[in-house]
């Protein structure tokens, strides 16, 4: 699904053009935030999902998410950054996958540093400055970079479950310290 009048000319062909008998693309009225909330709604039901073999290409999908970690070790390894250095990564957000995965690659011993771009959808940046969504009065606004045109991102649970484990390791090391003082 991509959402009508919301992708340049080049992305709409891109999806539109595949031969595969099993590949369906669908053009559809709203955003890709109101597009999510179908996938959503749809892959919840699995019965359905199994009886006619759905999947996503977006980074909702897991499988995507492992090959966009691989991606960063690769482009790591073949960058001219000497290994070992941490190399800086600009990370273009709007369901925020790139940004999951590039901490998910960091986790995994990835020295980089993450740079979280943005646009005037900014929901992502708002609630890591506020520590809250302010995205719901309004609608994604269109942009240039249509994947980056949301308001809910998709990978926000993700990301806060891997800065839980952070906090929560963080935690307990406090705790532990508390500990033997008293």
């Amino acid at each position: 699904m991509y959402p009508k009048g919301r992708c340049n000319e080049i992305q709409q062909l891109h999806m539109t053009t595949a031969s595969e008998s099993n590949i369906h693309c669908f053009e559809v009225e709203g955003t890709s935030d109101d597009e999510d909330l179908v996938m959503a709604a749809v892959h919840a039901d699995k019965m359905f999902v199994e009886r006619h073999n759905l999947t996503v290409a977006n980074s909702i999908n897991w499988g995507r998410m492992l090959i966009q970690v691989a991606n960063f070790f690769y482009v790591y390894l073949n960058s001219s950054v000497p290994i070992g250095n941490k190399a800086l990564v600009i990370v273009p957000t709007g369901g925020a996958g790139n940004a999951t995965s590039g901490c998910i690659a960091y986790q995994m011993g990835l020295p980089i540093n993450l740079v979280l771009a943005t646009n005037s959808n900014d929901c992502l940046h708002q609630f890591l400055q506020h520590g809250e969504m302010t995205h719901s009065d309004k609608s994604a606004q269109k942009t240039l970079a249509s994947a980056m045109d949301i308001q809910v991102p998709y990978n926000l649970e993700r990301l806060l479950v891997i800065f839980a484990k952070d906090i929560i390791s963080k935690t307990e090391i406090g705790r532990a310290s508390c500990r033997e003082r008293v």
